[in-house]
């Protein structure tokens, strides 16, 4: 039995966090930095001079890219959403022909 309290927090991040990052489908290589830096740290302006504060650090950062399942899904739903954007057209066309022969039929009647 490990004790952890003996372990470093690189330990425990080797140990147990990337194991469970991999298992979780995450890729070790590609998806995930570990122990970055994101931000160069806030100016601080005072008078004519200016200096940076604490850089923030991350124990990790990952990187999403969508699953190939959720891709299709997302690709599915765009394909739906042009087919409903051509029918709105469609429907308004209609509407305005159904206008045109409406004016043209009381023309006739009233004319």
């Amino acid at each position: 039995m490990v004790n952890k309290k003996s372990l470093s927090e690189r330990d425990i991040c080797t140990k147990y966090i990337n194991p469970a990052l991999a298992k979780a489908g995450w890729n070790i290589k590609t998806q995930i930095r570990e122990e970055v830096f994101f931000t160069d740290g806030r100016i601080i302006v005072q008078g004519k001079m200016h200096t940076r504060g604490k850089r923030k650090r991350a124990d990790y950062i990952l990187f999403y890219k969508p699953f190939p399942e959720r891709k299709a899904k997302v690709e599915t739903i765009n394909r739906f959403m042009a087919l409903c954007d051509q029918l709105e057209q469609e429907v308004q066309q209609s509407e305005q022909q159904v206008e045109l022969v409406m004016k043209g039929v009381l023309r006739e009647v009233l004319g």
